[in-house]
């Protein structure tokens, strides 16, 4: 597969998308039975520290790869700092070095700095 024919999007977090990352999470990692809809629900779009940063690689409206930054508060020195936790990264097998993972996490670190966030681990 050509990698032109692969689009970069920004995650919307809408019920299909959400629906189409369980499906490529459960591929790649297949033991995670906790990796479920309602859990998705929860850690991206109802974590008590923000919605989650998530960009998708799509081919033919089906999500290869995935990436997502997870907004966490830590007190450092007695300061709360935001940051976020990189979780959940995929590529399915038939994509893997392509440089996906690479592209999908600099744009998420992108898209996190320029939200305010300090730090990602």
């Amino acid at each position: 597969m050509s990698k032109k024919n692969i689009k970069i999007n920004l995650g919307t977090l809408n019920d299909v998308e959400l629906k189409k990352i369980v499906s490529l999470l459960s591929i790649v990692f297949p033991k995670q039975s906790h990796i479920n809809f309602k859990y998705l629900d929860w850690l991206y779009r109802k974590n008590p520290e923000g919605k989650a940063i998530t960009y998708n690689a799509v081919i033919n409206n089906q999500i290869v790869a995935h990436y997502a930054l997870i907004p966490v508060t830590y007190n450092l020195f007695n300061e709360e700092v935001k940051g976020c936790l990189s979780l959940n990264t995929a590529v399915a097998d038939e994509y893997k070095k392509m440089g996906l993972f690479t592209n999908l996490a600099d744009t998420a670190y992108k898209k996190a700095f320029k939200q305010g966030y300090e730090y990602v681990f």
